[in-house]
């Protein structure tokens, strides 16, 4: 979803349906785009995901303690 011109909160894009095998999202790529508000906990529930980009928005607030116990985030 990488320099779609999305906005608003960032929440809607981790409760789509499209997911790996898994059932998890291994690479989160929402750059560029025009999310606005914070970072949603519930991000820290894709525990299999592997990157996660969210430059170039215009979030604010705190990253979720919550992202630290994902192991396989880069």
């Amino acid at each position: 979803l990488h320099s779609n011109h999305l906005t608003g909160p960032i929440t809607a894009a981790f409760s789509m349906k499209s997911r790996s095998p898994e059932g998890n999202f291994n690479i989160v790529d929402l750059s560029h785009n025009k999310f606005t508000g914070s970072i949603p906990l519930n991000v820290s529930q894709q525990k299999s995901m592997d990157q996660l980009v969210l430059s170039h928005n215009s979030l604010n607030g705190a990253i979720p303690s919550s992202l630290g116990t994902i192991q396989r985030l880069t």
